[in-house]
């Protein structure tokens, strides 16, 4: 709540509020509690779904019987109908005391001049005589102590909004969790002629909730009725304001009131969000629970226009100031990618990556270089991310999700310095194995050549010539410097040791002898 409040605010609650407590109850017969008594209604011609006429009172007759109302504000008003001397009030924790208002002229009791912060009202019946309450008149705190003058303006908050063709939709600010209902156009009343478009629900436990903010004070408006029952509120202020303070109440009567007063709250700091949830508690009889709308006072400021001016000058030289930083950043970009572009790649070109380009142009550098970089941008602890494939098989198109935004505008090459990712298994990226030793190639032409495949070389002979001789394809082991035709012929026998034999040439012909005879 606010430490203090602009300016006093009095709030009219009527005595059918379910803001306002009855003990021991607050509809039943006078002799024992609290009745709800309206002037042009009589109880022995009740029905369901009647409708209070004329104007409204709680009445009883019983020694004991009190009520209680609790605001936050500076004073309290009651008003009503009572002999002097029948009741007492009591504020706070203080001592009762007699009334000080007029009762025979309306003014049940007042108390003025109080600190501004939470108070307790007490009525206590002392005497068996008739007392009647109609309504209460609290001076509460709008707007915030520090604001100045302010201007009061009032919002309302509905549930849902109707169309000219009857249909609703629902207001998503209001958040609801269990079964809840839609009333349009909320026929209501025992002749179906009154309609109050409403949202209701007859689900113990089920909740509303819904934030407010600029909120000097706000009104939950709703209806009484013989089939509606309990239910709370809690209103959870910021976490330097307090604790969320729960409250309940009850909104069974046997007499119908529209637009009454089902929960209310003041002295709200307009800059902070509060939060309120609404639980229905009804069952068995009484299962009902309805609201209609939320009606909001803002006591802004209306002292802040210097400051609204230093405001806007601030923004426009801030806006000024990002527009000519863009400018420089989009300057220095375009200066260092064509600084890029003219520089050579440093590593090969990899296939696997899209668009043939590397991880780095994939990636968004972070904020502080790490020895530790991961080229991928992920953690080490995190499982790479891959596209859509087939299970267990690889391709040049699978490859990790590295940076998905826009393809015009990639970001900066970070760290080129890192080796870049071997190609994933089972790619086409595969290298071939190494050639043999020279020495491997020199004693076998054929070693490293398919299969299904003969090789022919000048100092070998014909395949056909040699077939099935793994030998005859070297001559004596040993390896000519160059291409030659090998030929042998047989040389005739041998001679004995002692024998003068001429040894002719193996193409020797006669007809080179016969000129010299």
């Amino acid at each position: 709540m606010a430490s203090g409040f602009a300016a006093p605010y009095n709030v009219t609650i009527s005595n059918d509020s379910p803001t306002v407590t009855y003990f021991p109850y607050r509809d039943g017969p006078v002799s024992g509690g609290w009745n709800l008594t309206c002037t042009n209604s009589v109880d022995a011609t009740w029905i369901p779904h009647s409708f209070c006429a004329g104007a409204s009172s709680h009445r009883t007759t019983y020694v004991g019987a009190s009520l209680l109302i609790e605001f936050e504000g500076t004073a309290a008003y009651l008003y009503g109908q009572a002999t002097a001397g029948s009741f007492v009030t009591q504020l706070d924790d203080q001592t009762s005391y007699s009334s000080s208002g007029n009762p025979s002229l309306g003014l049940l009791s007042k108390a003025e001049g109080l600190p501004f912060g939470k108070h307790r009202l007490f009525l206590n019946v002392t005497q068996a005589a008739t007392i009647s309450f109609s309504e209460a008149v609290l001076t509460v705190g709008v707007g915030n102590a520090n604001s100045g003058s302010y201007n009061l303006r009032n919002r309302t908050l509905d549930p849902f909004t109707q169309t000219s063709d009857g249909l609703s939709t629902l207001n998503p600010q209001f958040t609801y969790t269990g079964t809840w209902y839609t009333d349009v156009p909320g026929t209501i009343g025992a002749t179906g002629n009154v309609v109050y478009p409403r949202q209701h629900t007859s689900q113990t436990g089920a909740y509303v909730t819904f934030n407010l903010e600029q909120t000097s004070a706000f009104f939950i408006y709703g209806l009484i009725n013989f089939d509606l029952g309990p239910f709370s509120v809690t209103l959870t202020p910021p976490l330097d304001l307090g604790s969320p303070i729960t409250t309940f109440y009850n909104s069974n009567a046997h007499w119908i009131s529209l637009d009454r007063v089902m929960y209310w709250s003041s002295g709200l700091d307009r800059d902070k969000v509060y939060s309120v949830k609404i639980t229905n508690l009804g069952q068995d009889t009484t299962p009902w629970w309805d609201f209609s709308h939320i009606d909001i006072i803002d006591a802004g400021s209306t002292s802040g226009s210097g400051k609204h001016e230093v405001s806007v000058g601030i923004i426009g030289g801030a806006a000024a100031g990002a527009v000519v930083l863009l400018l420089l950043l989009l300057v220095g970009f375009i200066c260092f990618r064509r600084g890029r572009r003219a520089k050579p790649t440093p590593t090969t070109k990899m296939d696997f990556t899209p668009e043939g380009q590397r991880p780095f142009d994939y990636f968004i550098p972070p904020a502080a270089q790490d020895v530790q970089y991961n080229p991928y941008g992920s953690t080490p602890y995190e499982p790479m991310p891959v596209l859509p494939g087939s299970p267990g098989v690889y391709t040049s198109l699978q490859q990790p999700v590295l940076y998905t935004g826009h393809p015009e505008v990639q970001p900066t090459q970070f760290n080129t310095a890192f080796s870049p990712p071997p190609p994933p298994p089972h790619s086409s990226m595969l290298p071939l194995p190494p050639p043999p030793p020279s020495s491997e190639l020199s004693s076998s032409r054929l070693s490293y050549q398919p299969s299904g495949l003969i090789a022919l070389s000048w100092n070998e002979p014909e395949p056909s010539s040699y077939a099935g001789s793994s030998t005859s394809q070297k001559v004596a082991g040993k390896q000519s410097d160059g291409p030659r035709v090998v030929q042998e012929e047989d040389a005739g026998t041998l001679s004995p040791p002692e024998e003068n034999v001429v040894r002719l040439p193996p193409d020797y012909k006669d007809a080179w002898n016969q000129g010299y005879k």
